[in-house]
């Protein structure tokens, strides 16, 4: 096996990585009742609920 194909392997799992993430990540942030946000609109993270928990 050459670089280039090796890479290649490489570059074919980090785009189908991304592409999973994505839409792990779509469907929680779009789940209805599960995004909470602040007064001025912005969502609340962990590091939100972090500070009002503690």
């Amino acid at each position: 096996m050459c670089k280039a194909e090796k890479l290649d392997g490489y570059l074919s799992f980090a785009k189908e990585f991304a592409q999973r993430a994505g839409e792990i990540m779509l469907k929680y942030f779009n789940a209805k009742g599960i995004s909470k946000y602040k007064g001025d609109r912005s969502i609340v993270t962990w590091r939100t609920w972090k500070s009002i928990l503690c």
